[in-house]
Parts: structure tokens; C-alpha cells; sequence
């Protein structure tokens, strides 16, 4: 499936961003691992979905592994 066509059906992403294109391409080559470091709002969590695309489709040969890390963040309040 094309990757502009997979974010429009799948995620209602009608202009996915350039980097989200190169992860769906990248995510269907054996180039593994590959490391996402992005800005908030950017579209990884889009970019994480695509790999699991492959339960939508039956075909799992793209990710045998997927970790995804969020960051943490703590707040501490100064008095």
C-alpha cells in the first residue's frame, strides 16, 4: 500500500509530513533499527502506528520488535 494513501485511510492524515513518508519507506526495508528523534507534534506516534499496520494487513514481516519510549517528565514545585 502507498504510504499517503496508508495515513488517509488508516489515520485520516491527508498530507502526512515528509519525515513520516521516508519512515513508512524505511519501515518496509530491512534498514533496522531505526531511531525517530523529532519535535512534539510532529506526527511519531503516527510514524509508530505504521509499523503496526502490519496486524491491519496480516503481514508480519516489518517489525518483529518495536520499542517505544516516551520521555517523563517531572515537575517539582518550588515554594
Amino acid at each position: 500500500m502507498e504510504a499517503k494513501k496508508f495515513y488517509e485511510i488508516y489515520l485520516d492524515i491527508k498530507n502526512p509530513f515528509p519525515h513520516q513518508l521516508q519512515f513508512f519507506h524505511l519501515a518496509l526495508s530491512d534498514k533496522f533499527p531505526i531511531l525517530v528523534k523529532a519535535p512534539t507534534g510532529s506526527g511519531k506516534t503516527e510514524m509508530a502506528i505504521v509499523l503496526l499496520r502490519q496486524f491491519v494487513e496480516r503481514k508480519f514481516t516489518i517489525a518483529p520488535r518495536l520499542i517505544y519510549v516516551l520521555p517523563m517528565r517531572v515537575l517539582e514545585i518550588l515554594k
